[in-house]
Protein backbone atom coordinates (compact mmCIF):
# COMPACT_ATOMS: atom_id res chain seq x y z
CA UNK A 1 0.00 0.00 0.00
CA UNK A 2 1.52 3.31 -1.05
CA UNK A 3 -0.81 5.50 1.04
CA UNK A 4 -4.00 5.40 3.08
CA UNK A 5 -6.60 6.57 0.51
CA UNK A 6 -9.42 4.08 0.23
CA UNK A 7 -9.18 3.73 -3.54
CA UNK A 8 -5.62 2.44 -3.02
CA UNK A 9 -6.17 -0.04 -0.20
CA UNK A 10 -9.79 -1.23 -0.18
CA UNK A 11 -8.98 -3.92 -2.75
CA UNK A 12 -6.58 -5.57 -0.30
CA UNK A 13 -9.00 -8.36 0.75
CA UNK A 14 -8.89 -9.82 -2.77
CA UNK A 15 -5.10 -9.66 -2.81
CA UNK A 16 -4.91 -11.19 0.65
CA UNK A 17 -7.21 -14.01 -0.40
CA UNK A 18 -4.91 -14.69 -3.35
CA UNK A 19 -2.00 -15.14 -0.96
CA UNK A 20 -0.33 -11.73 -1.18
CA UNK A 21 1.63 -10.21 1.68
CA UNK A 22 0.41 -6.66 2.31
CA UNK A 23 3.18 -4.15 3.08
CA UNK A 24 3.09 -0.43 3.88
CA UNK A 25 4.91 2.33 5.70
CA UNK A 26 4.12 2.32 9.41
CA UNK A 27 2.31 5.69 9.18
CA UNK A 28 0.12 4.39 6.37
CA UNK A 29 -0.78 1.29 8.37
CA UNK A 30 -1.70 3.41 11.39
CA UNK A 31 -3.91 5.74 9.34
CA UNK A 32 -5.64 2.90 7.50
CA UNK A 33 -6.56 1.39 10.85
CA UNK A 34 -7.61 4.66 12.49
CA UNK A 35 -9.45 6.28 9.59
CA UNK A 36 -11.03 3.35 7.78
CA UNK A 37 -14.59 4.31 8.68
CA UNK A 38 -14.20 7.97 7.60
CA UNK A 39 -12.59 6.76 4.36
CA UNK A 40 -15.57 4.53 3.64
CA UNK A 41 -17.97 7.34 4.58
CA UNK A 42 -16.43 9.89 2.22
CA UNK A 43 -16.76 7.49 -0.72
CA UNK A 44 -20.49 6.83 -0.44
CA UNK A 45 -21.21 8.56 -3.76
CA UNK A 46 -18.78 6.21 -5.52
CA UNK A 47 -20.34 3.12 -3.97
CA UNK A 48 -23.82 4.32 -4.93
CA UNK A 49 -22.88 5.23 -8.51
CA UNK A 50 -21.32 1.81 -9.04
CA UNK A 51 -24.08 -0.07 -7.18
CA UNK A 52 -21.66 -1.38 -4.57
CA UNK A 53 -22.44 -2.17 -0.94
CA UNK A 54 -20.01 -0.34 1.36
CA UNK A 55 -20.83 -2.85 4.10
CA UNK A 56 -18.85 -5.42 2.10
CA UNK A 57 -15.64 -3.41 2.44
CA UNK A 58 -13.31 -5.29 4.78
CA UNK A 59 -10.41 -3.71 6.61
CA UNK A 60 -7.10 -5.48 6.02
CA UNK A 61 -4.17 -4.36 8.16
CA UNK A 62 -0.74 -4.67 6.48
CA UNK A 63 1.19 -7.83 7.36
CA UNK A 64 4.49 -5.94 7.51
CA UNK A 65 5.54 -2.32 7.86
CA UNK A 66 8.77 -0.35 7.44
CA UNK A 67 10.15 3.04 8.45
CA UNK A 68 12.78 4.09 5.87
CA UNK A 69 12.69 1.39 3.24
CA UNK A 70 12.36 -2.30 2.42
CA UNK A 71 13.74 -4.61 -0.26
CA UNK A 72 11.52 -7.37 -1.63
CA UNK A 73 12.57 -10.23 -3.89
CA UNK A 74 9.83 -11.22 -6.33
CA UNK A 75 10.75 -14.24 -8.40
CA UNK A 76 14.37 -13.14 -8.70
CA UNK A 77 13.47 -9.49 -9.31
CA UNK A 78 14.37 -6.94 -6.67
CA UNK A 79 11.76 -4.33 -5.76
CA UNK A 80 12.65 -1.49 -3.41
CA UNK A 81 10.14 0.33 -1.20
CA UNK A 82 11.39 3.87 -0.52
CA UNK A 83 10.27 6.53 1.93
CA UNK A 84 11.62 10.06 1.56
CA UNK A 85 9.22 11.72 3.98
CA UNK A 86 5.59 12.88 3.74
CA UNK A 87 4.50 14.49 0.47
CA UNK A 88 0.82 14.34 -0.43
CA UNK A 89 0.36 12.18 2.67
CA UNK A 90 2.34 11.00 5.68
CA UNK A 91 3.72 7.56 4.84
CA UNK A 92 3.88 8.11 1.06
CA UNK A 93 5.72 5.11 -0.36
CA UNK A 94 7.63 4.91 -3.65
CA UNK A 95 8.06 1.54 -5.37
CA UNK A 96 11.28 1.25 -7.39
CA UNK A 97 11.84 -1.42 -10.05
CA UNK A 98 15.59 -1.13 -10.74
CA UNK A 99 15.70 -3.73 -13.55
CA UNK A 100 13.55 -1.42 -15.73
CA UNK A 101 14.44 1.93 -14.08
CA UNK A 102 10.80 2.58 -13.27
CA UNK A 103 9.25 4.14 -10.18
CA UNK A 104 5.66 3.83 -9.01
CA UNK A 105 4.86 7.10 -7.25
CA UNK A 106 1.51 6.35 -5.59
CA UNK A 107 -0.29 9.51 -4.47
CA UNK A 108 2.20 12.41 -4.76
CA UNK A 109 2.38 12.52 -8.57
CA UNK A 110 -0.11 12.38 -11.43
CA UNK A 111 0.79 13.65 -14.89
CA UNK A 112 -0.96 16.88 -15.96
CA UNK A 113 -3.28 16.71 -12.99
CA UNK A 114 -4.11 19.17 -10.21
CA UNK A 115 -2.65 17.65 -7.04
CA UNK A 116 -5.04 17.23 -4.11
CA UNK A 117 -3.62 19.27 -1.23
CA UNK A 118 -6.22 18.18 1.32
CA UNK A 119 -3.96 15.69 3.10
CA UNK A 120 -0.44 17.09 2.94
CA UNK A 121 1.31 18.24 6.12
CA UNK A 122 3.76 20.32 4.05
CA UNK A 123 3.63 21.54 0.47
CA UNK A 124 7.32 22.47 0.72
CA UNK A 125 8.08 18.87 1.71
CA UNK A 126 5.98 17.62 -1.20
CA UNK A 127 7.87 19.83 -3.66
CA UNK A 128 11.21 18.67 -2.26
CA UNK A 129 10.15 15.05 -2.68
CA UNK A 130 9.18 15.55 -6.33
CA UNK A 131 12.50 17.25 -7.10
CA UNK A 132 14.46 14.52 -5.33
CA UNK A 133 12.65 11.80 -7.25
CA UNK A 134 13.10 13.66 -10.55
CA UNK A 135 16.87 13.62 -9.92
CA UNK A 136 16.96 9.83 -9.63
CA UNK A 137 18.21 7.58 -12.42
CA UNK A 138 14.68 6.72 -13.58
CA UNK A 139 13.37 6.27 -17.11
CA UNK A 140 9.66 6.36 -16.37
CA UNK A 141 7.39 7.35 -13.51
CA UNK A 142 4.21 5.37 -12.93
CA UNK A 143 1.59 7.49 -11.12
CA UNK A 144 -1.19 6.29 -8.89
CA UNK A 145 -3.65 7.81 -11.38
CA UNK A 146 -3.29 8.72 -15.04
CA UNK A 147 -0.57 8.42 -17.64
CA UNK A 148 3.09 7.43 -17.34
CA UNK A 149 5.22 10.50 -16.68
CA UNK A 150 8.70 11.86 -17.29
CA UNK A 151 11.15 13.82 -15.15
CA UNK A 152 9.78 17.02 -16.65
CA UNK A 153 6.27 16.04 -15.63
CA UNK A 154 7.41 15.75 -12.00
CA UNK A 155 9.14 19.13 -12.19
CA UNK A 156 6.01 20.62 -13.76
CA UNK A 157 3.95 19.42 -10.80
CA UNK A 158 6.53 20.80 -8.37
CA UNK A 159 6.26 24.18 -10.11
CA UNK A 160 2.46 24.08 -9.97
CA UNK A 161 2.54 23.37 -6.24
CA UNK A 162 5.02 26.19 -5.71
CA UNK A 163 2.97 28.66 -7.75
CA UNK A 164 -0.23 27.60 -6.01
CA UNK A 165 1.20 27.91 -2.52
CA UNK A 166 2.77 31.28 -3.35
CA UNK A 167 -0.60 32.52 -4.63
CA UNK A 168 -2.40 31.47 -1.46
CA UNK A 169 0.31 32.99 0.75
CA UNK A 170 0.09 36.28 -1.15
CA UNK A 171 -3.68 36.34 -0.73
CA UNK A 172 -3.36 35.67 3.00
CA UNK A 173 -0.86 38.52 3.28
CA UNK A 174 -3.41 40.83 1.64
CA UNK A 175 -5.98 39.86 4.25
CA UNK A 176 -8.26 37.91 1.90
CA UNK A 177 -10.67 35.48 3.52
CA UNK A 178 -11.01 31.88 2.40
CA UNK A 179 -14.29 32.72 0.69
CA UNK A 180 -12.69 35.62 -1.18
CA UNK A 181 -9.88 33.38 -2.37
CA UNK A 182 -12.30 30.77 -3.70
CA UNK A 183 -14.13 33.52 -5.58
CA UNK A 184 -11.16 35.46 -6.93
CA UNK A 185 -8.18 33.10 -7.35
CA UNK A 186 -8.21 31.16 -10.60
CA UNK A 187 -4.65 30.05 -11.55
CA UNK A 188 -5.77 30.05 -15.17
CA UNK A 189 -2.33 29.06 -16.45
CA UNK A 190 -3.18 25.59 -15.13
CA UNK A 191 -6.83 25.44 -16.20
CA UNK A 192 -6.22 22.71 -18.78
CA UNK A 193 -5.10 20.20 -16.17
CA UNK A 194 -7.41 17.45 -14.92
CA UNK A 195 -9.33 18.24 -11.73
CA UNK A 196 -9.20 22.00 -12.30
CA UNK A 197 -12.93 21.94 -11.55
CA UNK A 198 -12.02 21.01 -7.96
CA UNK A 199 -9.83 24.10 -7.51
CA UNK A 200 -12.10 25.62 -4.86
CA UNK A 201 -11.51 22.63 -2.59
CA UNK A 202 -7.74 22.81 -3.06
CA UNK A 203 -7.78 26.52 -2.23
CA UNK A 204 -9.77 25.87 0.95
CA UNK A 205 -7.52 23.03 2.10
CA UNK A 206 -4.32 24.97 1.41
CA UNK A 207 -5.68 28.04 3.19
CA UNK A 208 -6.40 25.80 6.18
CA UNK A 209 -2.89 24.31 6.08
CA UNK A 210 -1.15 27.67 5.86
CA UNK A 211 -3.24 29.35 8.56
CA UNK A 212 -3.46 26.50 11.09
CA UNK A 213 -0.45 24.33 10.27
CA UNK A 214 -2.72 21.32 9.91
CA UNK A 215 -4.07 19.44 6.90
CA UNK A 216 -7.72 19.95 6.05
CA UNK A 217 -8.59 16.27 6.47
CA UNK A 218 -8.37 13.95 9.43
CA UNK A 219 -4.63 13.35 9.68
CA UNK A 220 -2.84 13.10 13.03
Amino acid sequence: MTHFHGDHYMGSPALKQAGAMIVSHRDTAAMIKKYHEPEVARRQAFFKANKLDPKEVQLVIPDATFEQGMTINLGGRVVELLYTGPAQNPGDTLVYFPHVKSLFTGGPFSRKNWPNTSFTPSIDGWIAMLKKVAAMDIDQYLPGHGDVGSKQDLLDEAKLLGDFQAGIKAAIAKGMSREEMVKNLHFREYKELRNYDRLHGFIESTYNLLTTGKSAFFLP
